[in-house]
């Protein structure tokens, strides 16, 4: 129902409204993080936008592999075992982020 909103709304059709108003606090924009945290749990929307990035690039990783693959080489292409290593150490970042202070 979030995703919905904030589409709805002009966001991302895959961004959730707290990780897009995370995005627009990081950008110095007005936004209504406070009122979500406050609702939710203070660090909600940052999680949520730890979540959306990694989802978010791993999506346009796969675009990638996928057009590789349609290409006609049927085994996995380096970028994909790059790529595996390079979102790991992304998501263990930020967990790092989400459990430190703002």
């Amino acid at each position: 129902m979030s995703i919905f909103f904030n589409t709805l709304f002009g966001g991302q059709n895959n961004q959730t409204v707290s990780a897009r108003n995370y995005e627009r606090r990081k950008q110095n924009l007005s936004n209504i993080c406070w009122f979500i945290d406050g609702f939710f749990g203070e660090g909600h929307c940052k999680r949520a936008w730890a979540k959306w990035t990694v989802i978010n690039n791993a999506i346009s990783h796969y675009d990638e592999i996928n057009e590789q693959l349609e290409l006609g080489d049927k085994s996995p292409p380096q970028v994909y075992y790059d790529g595996q290593r390079f979102y790991q150490k992304l998501y263990r970042k930020m967990i790092k982020y989400t459990k430190g202070s703002e």
